[in-house]
């Protein structure tokens, strides 16, 4: 019988790019179909499936008895339970490496335009006023000092963009052996909060990581200083930094992700609290990238290889 994928989450506009790099292999590639059954039947003939946000348990594993690979269309995993899937011995494996320039251009994009307080100018103008008065006190960038959490491929992406603005770059990541001639590692958490004025945050969604910025992580940034995730929404107490905000301990921060999708935008619905709708991994080049990346593990896999980025 000729393997199939199965794109259980509907990425970009088709599935060309998967089909590109698999039917030369005989391997099929399609959406789930739109009907019930037929979806169900695909499930039970699926030897790879392909997913985005799809939870990956076991009564999906029950579903697809044929299943040998399980691919992620992105960087984080938290959607998949490993343990089971090696349990089945089903092969886990993410794309970790296909919008790190995007996230990067996104949060210095976030930062950027909080510190610089890009919307509250736009609604200046927008408004019929004008000037600098009613903004305010806007601070030099160049000189200051941002703080990577995490310093894996996009934290070193960001600390690049960063330095070419005159910033200090330090960073803190237990997993790194080492920062560069332009980043700073510095031992602890505690302490790149208690000395950076951006903070920017780098690192995948685990039980340790989860709500890694909380209350007290909050009350140790510097007064000013301004929070980017693009990250993984759990990283973040989302009130617990709403009412940092509240009380202006903050200057401001920029989310790409959050905890729940989408938010409660009116719970979010702050001036310095500057947001985007999970979109800093797009562009049309990313997407087909990823896509292209993610069919190209399933081959791997399915014709006896194994994949680069293996999680399980």
């Amino acid at each position: 019988m000729k393997a199939f994928a199965l794109c259980l989450d509907r990425v970009g506009e088709d599935v060309t790019p998967e089909q590109g790099v698999l039917s030369p292999l005989d391997i099929s590639a399609s959406w789930p179909a739109r009907s019930e059954r037929a979806r169900e039947d695909q499930l039970r003939k699926a030897d790879a499936l392909l997913v985005n946000v799809t939870s990956v348990d076991s009564a999906l594993f029950d579903r697809c008895p044929r299943c040998r690979v399980v691919v992620t269309y992105g960087v984080g995993y938290d959607h998949i339970d490993l343990d089971e899937a090696r349990r089945r011995q089903v092969i886990v494996a993410n794309v970790p490496d296909y919008c790190t320039d995007e996230v990067a251009d996104h949060t210095m994009a976030l930062m950027l335009a909080i510190a610089r307080q890009i919307p509250a100018g736009d609604k200046i103008v927008r408004t019929g006023r004008w000037g600098v008065q009613e903004l305010s006190p806007i601070r030099r960038i160049k000189g200051r000092t941002l703080g990577l959490v995490g310093l894996g491929r996009t934290g070193r992406a960001v600390a690049v963009r960063a330095c070419g603005f005159g910033l200090r770059v330090i960073a803190h990541d237990p997993f790194a052996a080492t920062g560069s001639e332009a980043v700073t590692m510095v031992d602890s958490l505690p302490g790149l909060l208690r000395e950076a004025d951006f903070v920017s945050l780098h690192v995948p969604l685990r039980l340790d990581t989860t709500q890694l910025i909380d209350e007290h992580a909050l009350s140790l940034m510097k007064p000013g200083a301004i929070l980017v995730n693009t990250s993984r929404g759990g990283l973040v107490d989302v009130e617990a930094l709403v009412r940092a905000l509240d009380r202006g301990s903050l200057a401001g921060a920029g989310l790409d992700v959050y905890p729940e999708e989408p938010p409660n935008a009116a719970q979010l619905d702050r001036p310095n609290l500057l947001l985007s709708p999970h979109s800093a991994y797009y562009s049309a080049e990313a997407i087909i990238e990823l896509k292209r990346s993610a069919a190209q593990a399933v081959a791997v896999v399915l014709t006896g290889g194994i994949p680069t980025h293996r999680l399980t």
